[in-house]
């Protein structure tokens, strides 16, 4: 029996790829005997095999998405199937181990610190002494690496606590809490869908059923699904007036993830467009500011010992070096063309970076504008600011940070953003295929430095048009 056009070119492809990039991960495990990545790798010949059938697994994916989002429509995808076959992505990612990513043994390293009464911000010398230290990778096990909010900290200390010392244990209870997480935001971004009356469009499939979430969420574990799981929560309360809980709900999802500040200008927007400016309102906003003042100090008092544990949490990621954007492509390009240039390479970065935040800060500040003249529609500018803030802005642009800009798709996004979220959104999924595979594996060779430049060509591909909304 020949199935239907709908499960021919959507349900078939992304059931396939979920499937297959969980065998992969048992596949690589067997081979090598370990879930410790960047040290243990499948010798050459299946390594080449894993990463095809990886690659494949993506572009099947990728086929499925861009059918599900601009042609869904046309094939009869409903919402309710949808939210459906989001959440068997789901299911299907769970049962993966945590191969694409080496961040879910950082969460848990961090989380175990504090029930072994290390400060895992400032006695960051003493974390070589948790269980799950020996599978974090020797590039970051040298470090401070814990460079996540108080809220992700406290959520992977549950994690551990529940899990206990077997790190096995521990994976599990973090990739339920971490399934929990999906399934909630699911349900919550059907809710704020149907509340900006876009659950019938493209915007359904664009975020729910968009392999970053499913493959880097439920699948690998990331703790961005928390921030986006708060984010949408946030977004909710402020669509039904509920300012004291958004801001409370953002404030949390901050402390999992940094790069949500900016929208915090998009809760004051918000808050001053449908209230106004009275001197009643005002109070109401600065108790709403002093409450989430307080809640951030409240996140952060378990392991304040002075400034230097903002330092210590923060300095890290300042100092980190760019990786996969255009702060570091066109400086590491130019010194391999010119090389009485490589001795300033790490210069070069760091003025090209600095230049980029200033030309991001200054676009933001635009798209502000537009939107104070009415220009725009306010989740839209927000959509353009984050991707700004992810794409340019981030020291380290990887593909789960997408995951917490998806919930400001809800309000609907015009057809210039969807065709090139579901170009990019897919192809960033091979960023992490330098996991699965050896480093002088061919497949990684040729494919991982294309994807990288491709994705970052991508971005100024018809940029004015999806920064204006116009030709």
């Amino acid at each position: 029996m020949r199935p239907t056009p709908i499960h021919a070119k959507i349900h078939i492809p992304l059931i396939v790829s979920a499937i297959l990039i969980s065998a992969l991960s048992y596949i690589r495990f067997f081979i090598t005997g370990s879930i410790g990545l960047d040290t243990h790798f499948p010798p050459l010949p299946a390594a080449e095999a894993i990463g095809a059938l990886f690659i494949g697994a993506v572009a099947l994916a990728g086929y499925g998405y861009y059918n599900a989002v601009l042609r869904g429509v046309e094939l009869g995808l409903s919402f309710d199937r949808v939210l459906r076959l989001a959440k068997v992505l789901g299911v299907l990612s769970l049962v993966a181990l945590p191969l694409l990513s080496n961040d879910i043994f950082i969460y848990l390293s961090c989380g175990q610190a504090p029930l072994m009464g290390i400060n895992p911000y400032t006695d960051a010398v003493m974390l070589p002494g948790t269980d799950y230290h020996r599978f974090v990778p020797p590039i970051w096990a040298e470090g401070p690496y814990c460079k996540y909010g108080p809220a992700a900290v406290s959520i992977a200390q549950f994690a551990v606590l529940i899990g206990g010392s077997n790190p096995f244990a521990g994976i599990f209870v973090w990739k339920l809490l971490v399934f929990a997480a999906f399934l909630l935001f699911c349900d919550a971004t059907a809710l704020l869908l149907k509340r900006f009356g876009t659950a019938d469009g493209p915007a359904a499939p664009f975020i729910l059923l968009c392999p970053i979430l499913w493959v880097q969420a439920a699948g690998q574990g990331h703790n961005d699904i928390f921030a986006a799981l708060f984010l949408v929560g946030s977004l909710l309360a402020l669509a039904h007036g509920r300012f004291l809980l958004s801001i409370l709900l953002l404030t949390l999802g901050l402390q999992v993830k940094f790069y949500l500040l900016p929208l915090f200008f998009l809760f004051f927007l918000a808050w001053w467009q449908t209230v106004g400016l009275t001197r009643r309102t005002a109070l109401i906003l600065a108790l709403s500011i002093c409450c989430a003042a307080g809640f951030t100090l409240l996140l952060h008092f378990p392991y304040w010992t002075g400034w230097e544990t903002l330092t210590a949490i923060y300095g890290p990621l300042v100092s980190e070096q760019p990786m996969n954007n255009a702060a570091y492509l066109i400086p590491y390009a130019l010194s391999g063309v010119i090389p009485a240039l490589r001795p300033h390479q790490e210069l070069l970065e760091t003025a090209l970076h600095l230049s980029l935040l200033a030309i991001t800060a200054l676009l933001a500040l635009w798209q502000l504008g537009r939107l104070l003249k009415k220009k725009d529609a306010a989740y839209l500018v927000f959509v353009r600011i984050m991707a700004l803030v992810i794409c340019f802005a981030a020291l380290r642009f990887h593909a789960w940070y997408f995951i917490a800009l998806l919930p400001l798709c809800s309000a609907g996004l015009p057809p210039v953003w969807l065709r090139w979220g579901v170009l990019v959104f897919p192809l960033t999924l091979i960023f992490d295929i330098h996991n699965f595979l050896p480093r002088d594996s061919y497949a990684l060779m040729a494919i991982l430095p294309a994807t990288v430049v491709l994705v970052n060509l991508l971005f100024f591909f018809r940029l004015r048009e999806r920064l204006t909304g116009g030709p």
